[in-house]
């Protein structure tokens, strides 16, 4: 059995499905948006408040965020503005559902880092749109994160390694600018040589390490499709947290189609 196929015939990033945090302060808006995603293939972590949020990625990072822009208490431009602050998810994609279009807000999410809007009342096929199109995204920059690294980790490696042949080269050829005894010589034309041939040894385990760091990467890259919609696939039931605040939700359109 493939890997798409024993998904439920979604594809995965990576060999994992994205986890996506859903953040907003209506039960009914969570639970809808929930079920689109994870029909499509994605892992929610729902909250209903920017505390509840913090709390519920403590120990596992998301790959993008889905915030309401208009919540009791700490609203979604505060909670992305947190998000960025940490460590963990300083490089955190966050879209901004919102009901807004006015250009004043649009720039103050901008500058509070979010990278994409979806205005309300919004259609389940644009809200997976946007949101693959993000975690695909991220995804490749990670990528490139770790390749950029292991080149790092490897030149280092080599760096240190060759120094020692090196070294050794520089200062059997310094004595034997000065010796004059055949034997002795001999010697140390020998050590220049073992000296070199470990230094081209360190060069062939690099080039062969490197061209094991290519194939990982290729074969990791072609582990990455793109999700398709299911909207036959089995449901996972989102666990919504108990509301931090009292409210009455949102009407909801019976299809699922907007809200």
């Amino acid at each position: 059995m493939s890997e798409t196929e024993a998904n439920g015939g979604n594809g995965t990033f990576a060999g994992r499905e994205p986890l996506v945090l859903v953040v907003d302060d209506q039960e009914a808006n969570i639970q809808l948006v929930g079920t689109v995603l994870t029909q499509a293939g994605f892992e929610v972590i729902p909250a209903m408040s920017a505390r509840q949020a913090l709390d519920r990625i403590r120990d596992e990072a998301p790959d993008l965020a889905l915030l309401d822009m208009v919540m009791p208490g700490t609203d979604g431009l505060e909670l992305a503005r947190q998000l960025h602050a940490r460590e963990a998810t300083a490089d955190l994609p966050v879209i901004m559902l919102t009901a807004h279009d006015e250009r004043e807000h649009l720039v103050r999410a901008f500058e509070a880092g979010v990278v994409d809007f979806i205005s309300k009342p919004f259609a389940a096929k644009e809200l997976l749109a946007r949101v693959r199109t993000h975690v695909e995204l991220k995804f490749a920059r990670d990528r490139l994160a770790r390749v950029a690294q292991e080149r790092a980790d490897l030149m280092a490696l080599v760096a240190h390694d060759l120094k020692n042949p090196l070294s050794s080269i520089s200062f059997a050829v310094e004595l034997l600018d000065d010796c004059a005894d055949a034997d002795k010589r001999g010697r140390l034309v020998a050590s220049i040589a073992e000296a070199a041939n470990n230094g081209l040894d360190m060069i062939q385990r690099f080039l062969s390490a490197r061209a094991d760091v290519e194939l990982r990467r290729g074969v990791e890259m072609g582990e990455v499709t793109v999700i398709e919609s299911a909207p036959e696939a089995t449901v996972k039931a989102v666990e919504v947290p108990p509301p931090p605040v009292e409210g009455t939700p949102n009407p909801v359109r019976a299809e699922g189609e907007m809200i």
